[in-house]
């Protein structure tokens, strides 16, 4: 249990096999260059903690393409060295579509999660940084207990309410 008047920084790490510049014959590349580097990283680094935020859609590619992966993950997040981070079956701009496609998305997202993993996610990260009050209800009405986004883009378009 972290008090408020304690200090943290928590690594995490943003996985999307959805990226337009990602050929689908490459992804499996993708998976054993990058995914798998950072599991053995933690494997091998008993202190170290992270996030990981990965698309419903990605973590169904990753089992399709790389189920051991997976094994590999949820052996990491039992031991409480790897969180996992929501943001829906894909990685929208909540507040650009309809309220009723966020809710599908996020449905769906949980669905997968659920079933592969077999892990409820208790924090979201924002997509693509682009957050509005609206959104900030919605991950509330879903039960995540916090939401996570970059300190830079918040400050830099509000840097004199920081002060």
């Amino acid at each position: 249990m972290i008090k408020n008047d304690q200090k943290f920084c928590y690594k995490i790490f943003h996985a999307n096999l959805a990226f337009s510049s990602i050929e689908e014959e490459k992804i499996g590349e993708v998976i054993d260059k990058s995914y798998f580097p950072l599991l053995d990283f933690l494997e091998k680094n008993e202190k170290i903690k992270i996030g990981l935020e990965i698309s419903g859609y990605s973590l169904e590619k990753v089992m399709c393409t790389r189920p051991e992966w997976i094994k590999k993950f949820k052996c990491l997040h039992s031991s409480g060295k790897i969180e996992l981070l929501a943001s829906g079956y894909m990685q929208i701009i909540g507040p650009l579509v309809p309220h009723i496609i966020n809710k599908k998305n996020h449905e769906l997202g949980l669905s997968v999660y659920k079933e592969i993993v077999n892990i409820s996610p208790k924090f979201v990260y924002v997509n693509e940084q682009v957050l509005s009050g609206s959104m900030i209800d919605f991950y509330s009405d879903f039960g995540y207990e916090a939401l996570v986004m970059e300190w830079n883009n918040l400050f830099s378009s509000n840097q004199n309410k920081w002060k």
